[in-house]
């Protein structure tokens, strides 16, 4: 079995930037299967696991070689529940207050110090140990217990209104309380030469246990060309049980070895228009050329929120040239 796993986030954002100039990526859009990264569509699935642990515990684990900067509590991955927490930028208007985007915040820097250590005194205060200082763009917290609280992933929160996203479930107004302190401690050592009303916070979510991985049925090859950390914590729970039947792949382009390739695209800012260009000539249309000539079994591309699937038999189902590009990558099973 050959397989070809491309996870690009960005899929139903680009637009008009990618139907005329990528070729090849319009040209799987319109002949694939469309569908959902749900069920069938989840990496999961397609991986052949039963389930893959949660975004903290992947975080802790992509941050399991950096050396702390600072005096980090020591806890081992497997030991208590994990939590992740991001800081983000928040916009107040008249009514409600938006969270914008991921805040470039080096939570490990000396020069915050002041700040961190308010922070620390906040989780201190609810018994929660914060592995401090890792040089990582957030923070992890080790729990006694899990909390009964359902988080938003950040993905899903940004560019929404904070109280629509607020945590639910009976914990979750210890936690609506720790996002409103949190505001607070980062309003405490706002610039005082700040002219726009924008702050911050911290959002919590992709709380979990570690559990052992489970052994591969084939040789899995996982390309991460912008070193997302959740991609690199997938890659390092499935090596600590495949340690022969993992391999990372650090720079190159799809060669249609035996097993699955899985492949996390997601260039941002300047980026971005290089790097689709380089997924196409690298990666994409490699990948077709050998689907249509049989060199591949399956292709699939999976969006933020879409999951499009081919074999050999929809490379050449030519009927479909007529679907607008664009309504598949936006998920439309008509």
């Amino acid at each position: 079995m050959r397989r070809l796993i491309v996870q690009l986030p960005l899929l139903e954002a680009l637009g008009a930037q990618w139907p005329e100039r990528r070729p090849t990526l319009t040209r799987i859009l319109q002949r694939s299967r469309p569908g959902h990264r749900t069920g069938s569509g989840s990496l999961e699935s397609l991986l052949g696991l039963s389930q893959i642990p949660a975004a903290a515990v992947l975080s802790r684990l992509a941050a399991s070689d950096k050396p702390a900067v600072d005096a980090a509590p020591s806890v081992a991955v497997d030991d208590g529940f994990w939590l992740r927490f991001d800081p983000v930028v928040q916009v107040p208007d008249m009514t409600s207050v938006w969270l914008r985007e991921p805040a470039a915040v080096d939570l490990s820097s000396p020069g915050l110090k002041p700040l961190t250590d308010e922070l620390a005194a906040m989780f201190e205060a609810q018994r929660m140990t914060w592995c401090r200082g890792l040089p990582v763009p957030f923070g992890l917290l080790c729990l006694d217990q899990a909390c009964a609280t359902d988080f938003s992933t950040l993905d899903d929160v940004l560019g929404r209104r904070l109280d629509e996203v607020l945590p639910t479930g009976s914990d979750a107004p210890r936690w609506r309380r720790l996002i409103n302190e949190s505001q607070m401690i980062f309003h405490q050592f706002r610039p005082l030469d700040q002219a726009d009303q924008q702050g911050m916070g911290l959002w919590f979510w992709g709380g979990g246990r570690h559990f052992p991985a489970p052994l591969l049925r084939e040789p899995l090859r996982i390309a991460n060309p912008q070193r997302d950390c959740l991609v690199d914590g997938l890659a390092r729970w499935l090596a600590s049980a495949n340690v022969e039947n993992v391999e990372w792949v650090e720079k190159a382009a799809f060669s249609g070895r035996p097993g699955t390739t899985l492949l996390h695209w997601n260039p941002l800012g300047q980026a971005l228009v290089d790097g689709l260009a380089e997924l196409e000539q690298d990666w994409l249309a490699p990948a077709w050329h050998a689907l249509r000539r049989g060199r591949l079994d399956s292709l699939v591309l999976r969006g933020r929120d879409a999951c499009h699937s081919l074999t050999r038999l929809d490379s050449i189902a030519f009927w479909r040239r007529g679907r607008r590009a664009i309504d598949t990558a936006a998920g439309d099973d008509s």
